[in-house]
């Protein structure tokens, strides 16, 4: 018999190239197990007589060690071959099974149903060490390129089968699969967050390029190719839509984290961040917004089905770098007033009265600020550093007017109106997001000069009405002070009853686009300041002129102190040591408060 038991060992290979020494194998074996069988019944057998079923029960033990030596041979176990030629052998030890399909069944009596006993044994053997690999997975020892080469072989193999007839094989290999991938998107995770760590980290020493966006480094284009090459990855391997979405889910929080971390260092290191650096975060973070957060989210939604890919949308991480660029801005913006805040005492002084130097000095420091970023900032944030910095600059104004009420006098009036004109000038020079929002602040100036000015009582509503759109908070404070120096016998609640009068008129106006401000503001303001102040006489109006610019000569205010060169780019490092540590736009937070008596 150990002729025939060597038949069986080989075949796989015999039944297809001399199929009559198979089928000369299995006769014996029925013979024999004929024979056992008739001695059974005749009371032949002795106790060392073979049972019945003992040549096929060795037939199939046969068999088994012949698959397992087959996958012996083609896939050691604790092999280390590549992963593709893994899957290779594989799908060649499939294809015996398309041999037992075609030629041995034919050759093998039914009751062995010879073809789902092979299938059995090589779905259990490729089982055994798929499941191998997975553990091998949950210890990092599998690349992340292999997972997805296995994960593919995996989503195909049951169709391997669907020309034999066999839909469902058990145990199931999608188990093991989802374990795989499990592990994936957390060495995902994981690589990709020391990827932004590692961004971050060389962040501040990454070289810096002048281009059409402004001045800015490799740092976020390296992100969000990082991020946009694993989603594609995802794609291109045809991975099923919910592992795309959590990749994508991946993306998003290691980029909300870097985008935290951009600020965090923007609020804590600010003292020992140049102004180069600064610009260079608006810049990353004012294109990441408009530019690499859609394009990640497009991409994404066109490898999506319909009903997934709609309403995809990244806002939070756009809010997240928004932030970044806003807050960089007021960073810039704090640094320009700082300065221009060192100015601010010599408004409203005798040497105020008797020269323009403080308004000068003003419109210099400015524009030297202005002039060193126009070239690096995007334009979209150095209009609104503009913009911000001209509100800064009314309200430490106003509030400098506020502090010196006992020194007020007539001529204040005429100098703040040339203020106002040296400011707008100034802003000619320079492109802006909203031209009528900063002609707006500065009429605000305009508006309390002539308040100031007694020949023109019926004005107050009428100049009310900009101080109120500008800075609704602080609305009252002003108008109950400029009415007080006006007409000291005046009320305080007919000023606050004025002042809500026009407030009440201007929210009508915003509901009801066919209203105009100025008729009803004009209406309500000669009724109630005809009822209570009476007519003065009219003087000629004060005819206001601007002095002479070639008497005088303006002394822009820096850090370092006095006049400062431009310096040669990326060589500068200016000092942040006075910017507070609030980031806000308004300075009226600490503006004294005024009795209404």
């Amino acid at each position: 018999m150990k002729c025939v038991w060597n038949v069986i060992q080989d075949v796989f290979s015999l039944a297809v190239e001399v199929p009559y020494v198979v089928i000369q194998a299995l006769r014996v074996i029925e013979r024999e197990e004929i024979a056992i069988e008739y001695r059974a019944k005749c009371g032949l057998t002795s106790g060392k007589e073979v049972s019945k079923g003992s040549f096929h029960s060795e037939c199939r033990a046969t068999l088994v060690l012949a698959i397992a030596s087959r996958f012996k041979i083609l896939l050691p176990p604790n092999s280390t071959i590549p992963m593709h030629e893994f899957i290779l052998k594989v799908d060649e030890l499939i294809e015996d099974l398309a041999i037992v399909y075609d030629d041995m069944v034919p050759l093998f009596p039914p009751h062995y149903d010879i073809f789902n006993f092979c299938l059995v044994q090589y779905h259990t053997q490729i089982f055994g060490r798929l499941n191998d690999i997975s553990d091998k997975g949950k210890e990092d020892k599998v690349s992340l390129e292999d997972v997805l080469e296995l994960q593919k072989f995996i989503a195909r193999y049951h169709e391997s089968f669907h020309r034999f007839g066999i839909e469902n094989l058990e145990p199931d290999v999608t188990e093991i699969g989802e374990a795989l991938m499990t592990n994936y998107i957390d060495q995902v995770e994981k690589l990709v967050r020391e990827w932004c760590d590692r961004i971050h980290d060389e962040d501040s020493n990454a070289a810096m390029t002048l281009g059409s966006n402004g001045l800015r480094n490799d740092s976020h284009i390296n992100l969000f190719k990082m991020m946009h090459q694993q989603l594609s990855i995802a794609i291109e391997r045809q991975l099923a839509p919910r592992y795309i979405l959590q990749i994508l889910g991946i993306a998003e929080r290691q980029l909300l984290r870097f985008a935290g971390q951009q600020m965090e260092r923007l609020k804590q290191e600010w003292k020992t961040l140049s102004l180069e650096t600064i610009v260079v975060m608006i810049n990353n973070s004012h294109l990441s917004e408009q530019e690499f957060i859609s394009k990640l989210a497009s991409d994404t939604s066109a490898a999506l089905p319909p009903e997934l890919a709609e309403g995809l949308e990244l806002s939070r991480i756009e809010q997240a770098f928004h932030d970044i660029a806003r807050t960089g801005y007021e960073v810039l913006v704090d640094q320009i007033a700082d300065d221009l805040d060192k100015i601010i005492p010599s408004y409203f002084s005798q040497q105020w009265l008797d020269s323009r130097k403080p308004i000068l000095d003003t419109v210099a420091t400015m524009s030297s600020y202005l002039e060193d970023l126009k070239d690096i900032l995007n334009e979209f944030y150095f209009k609104k550093t503009i913009q911000l910095c001209v509100e800064r600059w009314v309200i430490a104004y106003l509030k400098r007017l506020l502090n010196c009420k006992p020194a007020i006098v007539p001529a204040f009036s005429q100098r703040m109106l040339n203020d106002r004109i040296e400011m707008a000038q100034m802003m000619k020079k320079y492109p802006v997001v909203n031209a009528q929002l900063i002609e707006g602040q500065l009429s605000v100036i305009e508006g309390i000069a002539k308040l100031m000015d007694k020949t023109e009582p019926t004005s107050f509503l009428l100049a009310f009405a900009p101080l109120a759109q500008q800075f609704p908070r602080h609305a009252l404070p002003l108008a109950n002070f400029v009415m007080k120096y006006m007409s000291p016998s005046l009320p305080s609640s007919t000023i606050k009853e004025m002042v809500e009068s026009c407030t009440l008129t201007m929210k009508m106006q915003e509901k009801d686009p066919l209203l105009t401000a100025v008729n009803p503001v004009r209406k309500i303001g000669r009724a109630l300041l005809e009822k209570i102040i009476p007519q003065t006489v009219e003087k000629a109006p004060t005819e206001l002129k601007v002095v002479k610019k070639d008497k005088e000569k303006a002394t822009p205010i820096k850090k370092s102190g006095g006049a400062k060169e431009k310096p040669p780019l990326l060589e500068r490092q200016d000092s942040l040591d006075n910017i507070p540590v609030v980031l806000s736009s308004d300075l009226f937070e600490d503006l004294p408060a005024l009795e209404i008596l």
